[in-house]
């Protein structure tokens, strides 16, 4: 009977190391999913205020984003890897 009681007692307290280990992996996987998501909002950004026109900030305090950048882009074929030389 006394081997059957340490059986047991072996057998759940593996049980709980178990579901203790995994609850922390899947923790971790949250925390880098979220981790993830603020450096690309980070980065979306950084990208954002590096398009707008600073000689309108110095004058009137007025954020403007040049347009012009994208629209240069699109019409040389950049986006689709054809370089106009």
């Amino acid at each position: 009977m006394k081997k059957a009681s340490i059986t047991i007692y072996l057998s759940l307290m593996l049980v709980l190391i178990v579901s203790v280990i995994s609850a922390s992996i899947v923790s971790v996987k949250v925390q880098a999913g979220r981790s993830r998501v603020a450096n690309s909002v980070d980065q979306a950004m950084f990208s954002l205020f590096a398009q707008y026109d600073r000689d309108l900030l110095s004058k009137y305090d007025v954020f403007f984003i040049d347009a012009t950048c994208s629209i240069l882009i699109q019409e040389n074929g950049f986006e689709t890897g054809q370089i106009a030389v």
